[in-house]
């Protein structure tokens, strides 16, 4: 940007001709918008500073560009600019008083302050802020009109959201705002009111310390001694919006609200005479309240909940205007009018009736209010299922008829959300029946609110979102006399005149609505028809199928799941469906169809995809009801020619929304009426979705098409398909070219993934199928498929992908041999080379090589050589790899991946036969490289067979295996480890010897023969739960346990472990008795205090283990922390830190014990054990004389440094279930303690600050105290380079604590801690003799990387 330009336009500014300065405030914006890079210092100050004068322009135009300029000049001006501008505005402010309400200055300021909090890092620009805009509210507020005050209030609201740190540590500057803040909240302006109570609000909740505790006490008190219901409910705003960002800061003022305000809200009517007197205002505001309560805190409102519920009832029907004759009104839920006078007519007015009394009057905001704690009620979890249908929802559809707009939507909406909640929480049988015998009731006052209120067409559009989620909640809920009375709304909808093209402004707002109400529609019909077809309640827009589950090919269906024609559910659904259509469904199903072929000829935008959406559950509906759909397979054909002829247009001019519909509707038809529908249709469509537009061989589609038209296409063709064997033939070569162009195009992973599932659906129709299709050259007729499938292989970026795999396996037989033999070798260089990843890829990996063996048995031993020889070259690479590494840090990886890959390839070439494993384990060589790498896939072979049961016991395998457990070679033996203990799992009568051979054996060859002992317990117990195998296993190694004179190996732990997860009912009680046994052994109640350790860290334990550790897991790990051995306790700790880290409810229900949150913590033993292990232990202290020197051995710090482990997780992720004195407690002695532990009471500062503030003020004597000692602390005259650097890190941990608590002393209005304030002071003040000591030093190194 030239500067002379930005001069003269700077100038011009001050031109008087408005229309100048508009130009050139214009130009400078457009300019700042462009520029990337900082303005120089004295072109960033001029500018700024023109854009303040011209936020006082006599010209509005300008004041809002300067406005915007200001804003874009925050990222590109000096940190320094922008907070002098800052206080410059509020200095104009102050000076205008009255004026400054026409300027743009108060707006101004409120943007600027949003703008720098989100793009200046350095928060103290932000922070800076706080004391002009105080000295604003205190000089000039009262002078300041309402339009000025509320921006004042929300720049102060984004200083307090995003600088609270700063705001905070100027203690002054925050008693001011509060002082500000609480007169400001008693405005008779209701603007300023609102911004006031939202500052105040979030003073309370983002400025830690005493401040805002003293807010929320005053505001509380002023709440108790209140007589004014206007005063009363500006408090309880406040409180409420505490409430909703931080309920834990008022809960204990909770109770005592709630029963000062349900006293009120509940009284019987003819207690208060003076009912229509009462303050409106306080009426809304408790409800407002009580909602708060029962979203935030539902816990405390728990209590009270029917107390809650009596007041949101008395609420919902206060309308004392409003003339009940509901008996004259008729809801029989019969066929609904759809002319002018009962459906979708525009031209009449709505008819009250005469229901009216007053227009005027403002109860319609009560029951909106009470409507909302209603819903907030049914989402709680206070109610059961059935309770929330019964008393929730039967009070809602009492009010379906509400006379208000918006209270009748909230109404309708509250009810739709609570079934769905119902449903959604406990499964589709949850509150089944209450649903159903509700549903007539309210499916007939939906239908009495359509048609009485004929224009209100949000009524209409609620009312399908409450028929939908009736039929999600039960199948059979629509099923009475309303339904007929729905089909006649459903028709109405979609016969509505269409919205296309470019809707006039008269009628833009009606074509719009028509075409929302069209929507709902049809997802009410898609919802039904799937419901109905016997889903299981996921419903899958057509658009969104998938084709298989994580890729594999030959499975579609909703979901994923293979569904096979007319089977989406039990033969019991499928009889259901068949009666629905037969019955009362019928005249809904020939509306829907009747509307859905209208819906989809439509031009107006969404709605052709909604209808194909539609239209493809409805498809499944008609396909499950067997005969009975029989007569809409006509409507079936016609809708098959529609998705053929919007396939051949290319889905409507590139609607991606429209084709993805196309095709899902597409793929439904074939699979579910393919044998149905004339075999011409079939074919037709088939090949319609196999070269439609940007899906053929011509097209050219990205990944995302290639997704969903290979979906598509394996959902027609795929495994369960209704579409005859000889419609497949017949486009068998359409099918082909898709996948060929598909796979050459190399779109992405995503484009093959899909293709190669095409592959794999056709594939199973049998290889005269796929060789009828062509197939592009070569001499079988699948040669040109199988080479385009091995080339998707070998672009694969990572491992094997399972679906290329499988279409290997698939194409296989087709292909001729020279084709296999030419492809062989890059399928084997990506075997050797990447491998595969998990047990699916593994399967499939193992397929495709068995495929080949079978079909071309002259082929399988020279893969197998290929194979063997690939890895020997793998291996060696890695050899030599090792070796150059030495001792160096980074060690070559050995190649596992590969090794996976190449022994399952092995197995799968041999078939049943295991000839192939004896050269490999008895191989001999003058290169012991490739002696180890055949022994190393010969035991991966081994183990895989042994684990597939494919591999009998016979001695001389059994030697082997034994034998290379103690070879030389590192990876060997770890190979042979687990291959053994594979092999033992499947013989289990051999697990004796093992065990008892390991147990035995020398330390340098322990390690490996616990392994497999490992391996074998992990198949017989984990994979196979074999009982009768594991029970002596079981009592071998409790045998050994209870005898135990040593430490255990931790392999035997996790042995123990793996029968806790497979059987917890008899081993979960069973380790927690053992472990609290005082006759077992310390070394027996060690082992079980690991075998817990490692039950609590699994990953995949199962619900019934939870269950039964719930059971036992406070008094088992209150007696480990109990146990007189210290390394027993610090088990316990880690086993406790692992609860809390991987299952935070298991960790909660033991530290709470029966949830009592309030008990102090010497009420809860494992808390007062956990809390009692983070004071030094002097019984574990010991001197060690060293020459001449003395050391200090602490044998208790491992086990303490996990007991503030577990405090740092539990403030962490669990707050509620910890004392916080007794964590501030545990700080002060952390303080105190050895350097590591120091850092983590900084830790545990920093997490439970916000939180915890005023009950570490109340401990800030004894961390003054600590940190104090720590000040003292000297070196040893001849310290070592050990002892320098340990006795740094502690003085710097000491200084991050007093960092951390600075906030604390800094909030208090006095000194809680005077003690504690000199010591911040003097580390604070650069003069001081303290700031010299290096704890000072540190701590404003701290201070200022934090700033």
């Amino acid at each position: 940007m030239s500067s002379s330009k930005l001069e003269g336009l700077l100038a011009k500014l001050k031109n008087p001709d408005q229309d100048l300065r508009a130009m050139a405030i214009s130009d400078i914006l457009d300019i700042l918008k462009e520029t990337s890079g900082p303005l120089p210092s004295s072109e960033g100050a001029a500018c700024v500073d023109a854009f303040v004068r011209l936020l006082s322009d006599a010209q509005n135009d300008v004041q809002n560009m300067a406005m915007e300029s200001l804003s874009q000049a925050v990222r590109l001006v000096e940190a320094g600019v922008i907070t002098s501008t800052l206080s410059r505005i509020c200095s104009e402010i102050q000076q205008k008083g009255r004026g400054a309400s026409s300027t743009g200055l108060g707006v101004g300021l409120r943007v600027m302050a949003g703008r720098v909090a989100e793009a200046v890092e350095d928060k103290r620009v932000l922070g800076s802020l706080a004391r002009p805009l105080a000295a604003v509210l205190e000089e000039s507020g009262a002078e300041l009109g309402a339009d000025v005050l509320s921006d004042v209030f929300s720049a102060l609201g984004s200083v307090l959201a995003h600088a609270s740190a700063q705001v905070a540590a100027d203690a002054e500057t925050a008693g001011r705002l509060q002082g500000l803040l609480l007169a400001a909240i008693g405005s008779s302006n209701a603007t300023v009111q609102r911004r006031a109570i939202a500052t105040l609000g979030e003073f309370v909740v983002s400025v830690p310390g005493a401040h805002s505790e003293q807010a929320i006490e005053t505001v509380y008190q002023r709440y108790l001694a209140c007589t004014r219901d206007g005063d009363r409910c500006i408090l309880l705003r406040v409180l409420v919006t505490v409430a909703r960002q931080l309920p834990e800061r008022i809960a204990r003022l909770v109770p005592t609200i709630l029963e000062r305000e349900l006293a009120g809200a509940t009284k019987d009517e003819d207690e208060d005479e003076n009912e229509e007197d009462r303050d409106h205002e306080a009426r809304v505001t408790v409800l407002l309240v009580l909602e708060t309560f029962v979203r935030h805190c539902t816990e405390l409102a728990a209590a009270r909940r029917d107390d809650i519920y009596a007041a949101a009832a008395a609420a919902v029907r206060f309308d004392p205007n409003y003339n009940y004759d509901d008996e004259d009104e008729e809801e029989d839920g019969g066929a609904m009018d759809t002319g002018s006078e009962g459906g979708l007519g525009d031209d009449d007015a709505d008819d009250d009736g005469g229901l009216y009394d007053d227009d005027q009057d403002e109860s319609w905001d009560v029951r909106l209010g009470g409507v909302k704690l209603l819903a907030a009620l049914g989402r709680s979890g206070l109610y059961t299922g059935g309770e929330v249908v019964e008393r929730i929802g039967g009070l809602l559809v009492e009010r379906f008829r509400e006379r208000e707009d918006v209270v009748r939507a909230e109404v309708m909406f509250a009810y739709a959300t609570a079934i769905e909640a119902v449903v959604a929480d406990g499964g589709a049988g949850a509150g089944a029946g209450e649903i159903r015998q509700q549903a007539p009731r309210a499916v007939a006052a939906a239908l009495a609110a359509a048609k009485s209120f004929p224009r209100a067409t949000e009524t209409k559009q609620l009312a399908f979102a409450v028929f939908s989620r009736l039929a999600a909640g039960d199948a059979a809920a629509l099923d009475g006399a309303g339904l007929a009375g729905i089909a006649a709304l459903v028709a109405a909808a979609l016969e509505a005149e269409d919205a296309a093209g470019a809707l006039q402004a008269a009628a833009a707002a009606t074509g719009l609505v028509k075409t929302n109400l069209k929507l709902d529609a049809l997802a009410f019909v898609q919802a039904l028809a799937a419901r109905r077809a016997g889903s299981s309640g996921e419903l899958v827009a057509a658009g969104e199928f998938v084709a298989g589950v994580g890729g594999e090919p030959f499975v579609a269906g909703v979901g994923g799941e293979p569904v096979a024609a007319g089977e989406f559910a039990a033969a019991g659904e499928f009889a259901a469906a068949g009666e629905f259509v037969a019955g009362v469904g019928g005249e809904f199903v020939a509306a829907a169809a009747g509307g859905i072929r209208r819906s989809v000829a439509s031009r107006t935008p969404q709605v052709p995809a909604a209808a194909f959406d539609a239209g493809a559950a409805l498809v499944a509906l008609v396909g499950a009801a067997g005969p009975a759909g029989e007569r809409f397979v006509a409507w079936a054909e016609d809708m098959a020619q529609c998705a053929g002829a919007a396939l051949a247009a290319g889905g409507d001019g590139g609607d991606a929304a429209l084709r993805g519909s196309v095709l899902g509707f597409a793929g439904a038809l074939l699979h579910v009426l393919g044998a149905r529908i004339g075999a011409a249709h079939g074919v037709a469509l088939l090949r319609a979705l196999c070269g439609g537009a940007g899906g053929g061989a011509g097209g050219g589609a990205g990944g995302d098409d290639a997704q969903r038209v290979g979906g598509a296409v394996v959902r027609a063709i795929g495994a369960g398909s209704a579409l005859p064997r000889d419609a497949v033939a017949a486009a068998a070569a359409d099918v082909v070219r898709l996948a060929e162009a598909l796979l050459g195009r190399r779109a992405g992973a995503a484009a093959d993934a899909a293709a190669l599932d095409v592959v794999g659906a056709l594939a199973a129709h049998g290889a005269g199928v796929l060789a009828g299709g062509g197939g592009g050259g070569g001499g079988g007729g699948g040669d040109g498929i199988l080479r385009s499938v091995v080339a998707a292989l070998a672009r694969a970026p990572e491992s094997l992908p399972a679906p290329a795999l499988h279409a290997f396996a698939a194409v296989c037989p087709s292909a001729g041999e020279a084709c296999v033999r030419a492809v062989g070798p890059a399928l084997l260089d990506r075997v050797a080379a990447s491998g595969v990843s998990g047990r699916r890829a593994a399967a499939a990996l193992a397929a495709a090589f068995g495929a080949a063996a079978r079909a071309f048995p002259g082929v399988a031993p020279d893969w197998h050589a290929g194979l063997v020889a690939r890895w020997e070259q793998a291996y060696a690479r890695y050899a030599a790899q090792a070796r150059a590494a030495g001792d160096e840090a980074i060690q070559a990886q050995f190649p596992a991946a590969a090794l996976d890959a190449v022994a399952t390839a092995v197995n799968a070439l041999a078939g049943s036969e295991t000839d192939h494993l004896g050269p490999l384990l008895n191989a001999e060589s003058d290169d012991d490289d490739i002696a180890a790498a055949r022994a190393c896939l010969g035991l991966r072979a081994a183990g895989y067979a042994a684990a597939a049961g494919a591999l009998p016991h016979t001695p001389a395998v059994a030697a082997r295996l034994d034998a290379l457990v103690d070879a030389p070679c590192d990876a060997v033996r770890a190979e042979a480890a687990a291959a053994l203990g594979r092999y033992v799992g499947a013989h289990p009568a051999l697990f004796a010897a093992l065990f008892d051979g390991a147990v035995a054996a020398a330390a340098a060859a322990a390690p490996s023969r616990l392994q497999a002992v490992r391996g074998a317990v992990e198949l017989v117990v984990r994979a196979n739960r074999d009982r009768a195998a594991a029970a002596p296993i079981w009592a071998r190694l409790a045998a050994l346990v209870d005898r135990a004179a040593a430490p255990l190996p931790d392999a035997l732990a996790q042995c123990a472990a793996a029968f806790a997860l497979a059987f917890p009912e008899a081993h979960v009680p069973l380790v927690a008795e053992r472990l609290a046994d005082p006759a077992a052994v310390p070394h027996a109640r060690a082992f079980y205090a690991t075998v817990l350790r490692a039950v609590l860290a699994d990953k995949q334990r199962s619900a019934d283990c939870d269950a039964r550790l719930r059971a036992v897991l406070a008094p088992a790990l209150a007696a480990c922390l109990a146990d007189p051995d210290v390394e027993i306790r610090r088990s316990g700790l880690l086993a406790l830190l692992s609860a809390v880290q991987g299952s935070p409810a298991l960790a909660r229900a033991a530290m709470l014990e029966e949830g009592a949150a309030a008990a102090p913590t010497s009420d809860r033993p494992l808390a007062a054990a956990l809390f009692r292990l983070t004071a030094v232990d002097e019984s574990l202290v010991r001197i060690v004389s060293m020459g001449p020197f003395k050391k200090r051995v602490d044998d208790g710090l491992d086990a303490r440094k996990a007991a503030f482990q577990c405090v740092h997780a539990l403030v962490r992720a669990l707050p509620a279930a910890v004392d916080p004195a007794a964590v501030a407690a545990a700080v002060a002695r952390g303080a105190d303690d050895e350097h590591d532990i120091r850092l983590l009471a900084v830790q545990i500062v920093n997490e439970a600050l916000p939180r915890f503030a005023a009950v570490f003020a109340a401990h800030l004597d004894p961390l003054a105290d600590a940190i104090q000692r720590a000040q003292a602390l000297q070196l040893p005259k001849k310290a070592v380079k050990q002892e320098i650097e340990r006795h740094a890190a502690t003085l710097r941990a000491t200084a991050a604590l007093l960092a951390a608590l600075a906030p604390v002393a800094a909030a208090a209005a006095q000194p809680a801690s005077p003690a504690f304030a000199a010591l911040l002071a003097s580390a604070a003040d650069p003069s001081s003799s303290a700031a010299a000591s290096p704890i000072g030093q540190y701590y404003r190194e701290i201070k200022d990387a934090s700033a």
